[in-house]
């Protein structure tokens, strides 16, 4: 172990490039079924969704690492909402039938805006005893958007419908009906799972950093890795306007 805190781990950049390649291959499935309606009803099942679930949860753990790479993360989070909010804007006015409401952007906007205010209480938090609690709570919460919360053995506690009600509490995790956004991941559950990055990142920075974490692999994940926040936003378009010329020959 080394005790330095290095500004970049090219393990973490790989990985993220490897992510946000996932990410853009999903979105290239998505765009063929639910934009230009081909017959992929496998798409939407079990399998893809919990795939999908997968790299984006990872993809939240590693930012909640990263945020002790940070110089800044109230200006990293105050950037990335305002690119949610633009994205929004977009998506409304040119695409309103897949409206991003509150999407990865803005989910990852307010979680770090979070951290920064948050992080002298988080620095008390023992950071192994806050992963698994992090862990627990992100399980239990996992069905809250339809309605539940996992109990274990015990099976699933059903909430109030009335915390359902409110048209303004979507972003936390509680959709009200008739509640639509393409993209949607609000902080509960998900929230935990940054949180359980954090406190992974909180007990590498105390241990030191293992050294397989700084050899570099593949370099052009890492590339990409360092740039996921410019692919994210320009991959949808390039893809999109690739498949119209595509299917203007058909």
């Amino acid at each position: 172990m080394n005790q330095a805190i290095p500004r970049r781990l090219p393990f973490l950049d790989e990985l993220r490039g490897f992510l946000i390649i996932l990410v853009c291959l999903y979105h290239l499935g998505y765009d063929l079924a639910a934009i230009f309606g081909l017959p992929m009803p496998w798409f939407f099942g079990a399998a893809v969704n919990s795939i999908r679930d997968g790299m984006t949860g990872s993809l939240m753990v590693l930012s909640g690492v990263s945020c002790h790479l940070s110089r800044s993360n109230a200006k990293r989070g105050a950037r990335t909402f305002a690119l949610g909010m633009l994205l929004t804007a977009v998506t409304f006015f040119v695409m309103p039938d897949q409206l991003i409401v509150f999407g990865i952007l803005h989910y990852f906007g307010l979680c770090m805006l979070f951290y920064a205010a948050a992080k002298p209480i988080l620095a008390q938090i023992p950071p192994f005893a806050g992963a698994v609690v992090s862990g627990i709570l992100f399980l239990i919460t996992r069905p809250l958007g339809q309605g539940n919360l996992w109990l274990g053995p015990l099976g699933l506690l059903r909430l109030p419908a009335a915390l359902y009600q409110p048209k303004w509490l979507f972003w936390l995790g509680f959709p009200s009906p008739g509640f639509f956004s393409a993209d949607y991941y609000p902080l509960l559950p998900w929230g935990f799972l940054f949180l359980l990055g954090v406190f992974l990142g909180a007990r590498w920075r105390q241990n030191g950093y293992p050294e397989w974490f700084r050899a570099s692999r593949v370099p052009a994940l890492a590339l990409a890795g360092r740039h996921t926040l410019a692919i994210y936003l320009i991959h949808q378009p390039l893809l999109l306007g690739a498949l119209m010329l595509l299917f203007s020959f058909r």
